[in-house]
């Protein structure tokens, strides 16, 4: 009796998860509409297996686009590579789910001597052969003439397309429907599974694939599917397929391009080359056809986008005795960015409670922060949570540091309530204390060219009854609104304005640089590149002397840097600006330093050595002669951890970091900010992003982990002389 209960429990949870795997066909199928109506994807059938559309992002188009994509180019190039041989051909689907290839394929007068087999989960291909018998054009392109009550599990069995439901875990059920349904061992056979062997147990898709290497003798098997999963992008990807209850269980045991490479090879396929998304939309599609599919609709969401590609890859394998019009071109310089992990630095936690009610003002991305003169850390805009709502925070966030107390200041009344409500603007401290925001977007069609001036001062202790964490009511004059608020000890005021200012001004712009120096004892403002909505990149710059407000548009010379956006400019004794990676014009990240003389606006790139992996998206802080570049995207397979590089020689280290603090919660360093504190310490706030059709995450914490470079744990060298100081570094996990 027990025994029977176990296999009931057991054969209940398969149940579940079998029903969640087949809804992600839905949900898939509903984004490939959105991506086909805006016009990513030529597709004139698919929206008959959807029965309410609705528009998705521009990420999640994206990724659809890139999927459809190159699907639709090994099954075009399969076709296209063994019509000359007048042959019999066949492309087996597996979990084809409601793709709609056939029907593309067959109206474009493709198909000829071939049979087209769908296979999927019986209650999937009962819901589509409906669908298709219901929908004229559909059936008038698989024909009258069927003998699916002849064969065992057919749905539709027509002269060249079959629809077959079949559970893949059954691999000799599956092999005797084949048999069945006539299949040829000896043609020309393109197997494609499309995000389906991922969802199987790794003996049950090992199982799959080598049934396919034994059936078939000129065969090929196309694998599209989940990888890297230990990144804090692939963890958040691995929870988000487990909460839906359809979890990717191979993953793990295939985690990498070349563990998939092994796995075919073991399996007993001769030859096999994998690459990722990245590599597919780079060498895959031409250069302007990018352009015209990047010109579809407005797109600021770079990270989750590369992010996305760098966590999937397309696989061919092939037989030994495959003629060569079965190896596609698939291209795979990802091996060569499939790199090892850096050294991880050794860290020390500190579990620093923020208050309850304050966790969530500090969880944001594409925000700015500073911490002032007083030691307050300031922050700004982003994209977080307000009121309640995911949305651009307008609110001013205020916190100690020291105490970890906290205020959230509504905007003045002098300037409108979503002014602060920016995305990626630019911050500066001058030389006076005040703080400086320049530009930033509410959304990709809506971009600022504003200069605001934030400047804070002490009230005495007579002046203000407050207690900490209280708010006045607003203090008018004639030039500015002041709002009253007390932390700690201590009461402040602070007072916003925009600034008029004149002369030759930048466009309006955001994902820029801006760092402040004095120039001739006057502090000027310096910004660089950018985007705006005309441009993917900018390689323009100006100076705003914050005396007269007046802008100048530079003139550079020397080595001058691409048009960039994404990077990071630091000062460096007062003298240079250092410019530090960024993304290129074509979407590629850069991992050049360029050195810019303020004097004479000589741009000078440094000569690196050592190791430095390219990245934008991070953040950048310059002790003593070293410049310390913080997470970041790139086009490699791990999370960007810490580059250490020493701006006299060009040597640089890179260091991995963890991708979870030890309350087990992901942090991923990208879209966040960090200030250095005192005593070499970083606090990083904030980071994440919208993790294209997984959901948004946003950090719960900042870090809080101490870091320590020295002679005896992890050196910083020169190119041949150990340095001789030690610098003791600390990054803040403020959990919150």
């Amino acid at each position: 009796m027990k025994s029977e209960k176990s296999k009931s429990t057991v054969k209940s949870s398969k149940s579940r998860s079998d029903t969640a795997v087949q809804g992600t066909n839905d949900l898939s199928t509903l984004s490939k509409c959105s991506m086909v109506k805006l016009g990513y994807f030529p597709d004139n059938f698919l929206h008959h297996f959807v029965a309410k559309q609705c528009r998705r992002s521009p990420l999640i188009h994206r990724g659809y686009h890139i999927r459809t994509y190159v699907i639709d180019y090994v099954l075009k190039e399969f076709l296209k590579r063994t019509s000359p041989e007048r042959k019999m051909r066949q492309i087996i689907s597996l979990g084809a789910g409601f793709d709609s290839a056939f029907f593309r394929l067959k109206s474009l007068g493709l198909t000829e001597n071939c049979i087209f087999y769908e296979v999927d989960f019986p209650q999937v291909v009962k819901r589509k052969a409906k669908i298709i018998q219901q929908v004229p054009e559909l059936k008038a392109l698989i024909g009258d003439k069927s003998y699916a009550n002849s064969v065992h599990c057919a749905e539709l069995f027509q002269d060249d397309y079959r629809l077959l439901g079949v559970d893949l875990t059954q691999v000799k059920v599956l092999n005797d429907v084949f048999c069945q349904a006539g299949i040829d061992s000896s043609s020309p056979t393109l197997i494609l599974s499309e995000c389906v062997l991922t969802y199987l147990m790794p003996q049950h898709s090992d199982a799959v694939i080598h049934w396919a290497v034994k059936t078939f003798t000129k065969a090929v098997f196309i694998d599209y599917e989940q990888i890297n999963p230990n990144t804090a992008f692939g963890i958040f990807m691995q929870k988000h397929f487990a909460k839906t209850g359809s979890p990717l269980k191979c993953i793990n045991t295939y985690p990498s391009i070349q563990s998939h490479k092994e796995r075919f090879l073991k399996l007993g396929w001769s030859f096999c080359e994998c690459s990722d998304m990245t590599d597919v939309y780079i060498n895959l599609i031409s250069k302007e056809k990018r352009k015209e599919l990047e010109q579809i609709e407005l797109f600021d969401e770079f990270e989750e986008w590369h992010l996305k590609c760098c966590h999937y890859m397309i696989l061919c394998a092939h037989e030994e005795s495959t003629t060569p019009y079965l190896k596609f071109p698939i291209y795979s310089s990802s091996q060569n960015r499939t790199v090892s992990f850096p050294e991880e630095i050794s860290s020390i936690i500190h579990n620093l409670q923020i208050p309850e009610n304050q966790k969530s003002l500090l969880k944001r991305f594409g925000h700015s922060c500073i911490l002032s003169f007083e030691k307050l850390l300031f922050i700004f805009g982003g994209f977080g949570k307000e009121n309640g709502k995911y949305q651009r925070v307008s609110n001013i966030v205020i916190s100690n540091l020291e105490t970890l107390e906290t205020v959230s200041l509504p905007v003045p009344t002098n300037l409108p309530k979503s002014h602060f409500a920016q995305m990626y603007q630019s911050i500066s401290l001058s030389t006076d204390g005040s703080i400086i925001l320049y530009a930033g977007r509410k959304s990709p069609q809506k971009a600022s060219s504003a200069v605001t001036i934030v400047e804070l001062n002490n009230l005495d202790e007579d002046s203000s009854k407050l207690v900490s964490g209280e708010i006045a009511k607003e203090k008018s004059d004639d030039m500015s609104c002041g709002i009253d608020f007390r932390l700690g000890c201590k009461s402040y005021r602070i007072n916003c304005q925009q600034l008029e200012t004149k002369g030759e001004a930048p466009s309006s712009r955001w994902r820029h640089s801006s760092a402040i120096y004095k120039k001739n004892d006057v502090p000027v403002m310096f910004i660089y590149g950018g985007r705006d909505q005309h441009n993917t990149a900018l390689d323009d710059g100006f100076v705003l002397d914050l005396q007269t407000k007046q802008w100048t548009k530079v003139t550079f010379q020397g080595e001058i840097p691409n048009a960039l956006h994404s990077h990071t400019c630091s000062i460096w004794k007062e003298q240079y600006l250092v410019l530090a990676g960024g993304l290129l014009q074509e979407s590629v990240p850069s991992q050049h330093i360029y050195l810019l003389d303020v004097d004479s606006f000589f741009f000078k790139r440094l000569k690196i050595s050592g190791t430095l992996y390219p990245r934008y998206s991070h953040t950048a802080h310059i002790i003593e002669n070293h410049l310390f570049l913080i997470g970041g995207v790139n086009h490699l397979h791990f999370s960007a951890g810490v580059a250490v590089i020493n701006l006299l020689t060009g040597f640089s280290q890179e260091f991995n970091l963890p991708v979870k603090d030890k309350t087990d919660e992901i942090q991923m360093l990208h879209g966040h900010q960090s200030i250095l504190l005192n005593n070499g310490q970083l606090a990083i706030i904030g980071g994440g992003g919208n993790c294209f059709s997984f959901g948004t995450h946003l950090n719960n914490a900042t870090l809080d982990q101490e870091y320590f470079f020295t002679e005896s744990n992890v050196p910083l060298y020169t190119e041949d002389v150990l340095l001789t100081w030690s610098l003791v570094w600390q990054l803040l996990y403020l959990h919150v």
